[in-house]
């Protein structure tokens, strides 16, 4: 009866072994998959999807959350939605990001939500959570993940690797937006010129097409414009340009572009 079961003991521990090693194996297998569409990525919004969705398929998580501090602009990604009763989470990234009030960050999510609806964010124990920090020295940002499968030893390489690969993607868009700001800028309003609205909207659209992902464009106009520059003077123009182009910008997410068409 001993050597059966000891027999018995070792064929379990044989089977598990493999089976780890075949869940290790599909999982890295994903994991490089996934990084080379990150790669290829242009926008922060495809970055932040592409990870998000690598990291479902390995982990199944319950939550995936992204912030990022640029200057004094924060935006924070959340997958699945939040529900009013579940907004712990957001203090715990204010906190760390150093947000004060609520206006002072913006809030995100992916489009395709979790089939699980909202419901499945009732009892989320943020005891579990994980925080990753991403490091850059022009911007800082922070992924928390509470996995809804066990984590095994492996992956923490891979969310250290998924880590990285976001912030090295992230890092490259913010460079390359920096330099095309230098050219593309229009000085008084900050917002960017018809010469850039002229290179983006190609590459933007191309993009949609090939994601599958929502495009909008919104053009408006300054009623009686024209007036307050007869009656007060350009310089007062120039400053209610001014006053319109920095409380759009404050409002819009930073993948969006905002362009002077006119003047």
């Amino acid at each position: 009866m001993h050597r059966l079961w000891k027999r018995f003991y070792l064929r379990a521990v044989q089977a598990m072994e493999i089976s780890y090693r075949l869940a290790r194996g599909i999982d890295y297998k994903t994991l490089s998959e996934h990084i080379l569409s990150i790669h290829q990525l242009k926008d922060i919004d495809s970055i932040l999807y592409k990870s998000a969705r690598c990291l479902k398929e390995i982990l199944d998580y319950r939550l995936f959350a992204f912030a990022m501090r640029d200057r004094d602009a924060v935006d924070i990604w959340i997958d699945p939605k939040l529900r009013s009763d579940n907004a712990a989470i957001l203090d715990i990234i204010k906190s760390d990001l150093g947000v004060g009030g609520d206006d002072d960050y913006s809030l995100h999510h992916f489009d395709d939500d979790d089939p699980r609806g909202n419901d499945s964010m009732l009892t989320l124990h943020l005891d579990d959570l994980r925080s990753y920090r991403v490091l850059d020295a022009n911007f800082t940002a922070r992924m928390y993940l509470l996995p809804n499968r066990t984590f095994m030893p492996y992956h923490h390489d891979i969310v250290d690797t998924i880590v990285k690969v976001m912030g090295t993607s992230l890092a490259n868009f913010m460079n390359i937006k920096r330099l095309q700001d230098a050219a593309v800028i229009d000085p008084l309003t900050l917002c960017y010129n018809r010469r850039a609205l002229d290179e983006f909207i190609d590459q933007t659209i191309a993009s949609t097409r090939r994601y599958g992902s929502d495009l909008s464009a919104v053009m408006f106009d300054l009623d009686n414009f024209k007036k307050i520059n007869d009656t007060y003077g350009h310089q007062v123009g120039d400053n209610v340009l001014k006053a319109v182009s920095r409380t759009v910008l404050a409002a819009i997410r930073k993948c969006d572009y905002l362009v002077r068409y006119g003047g």
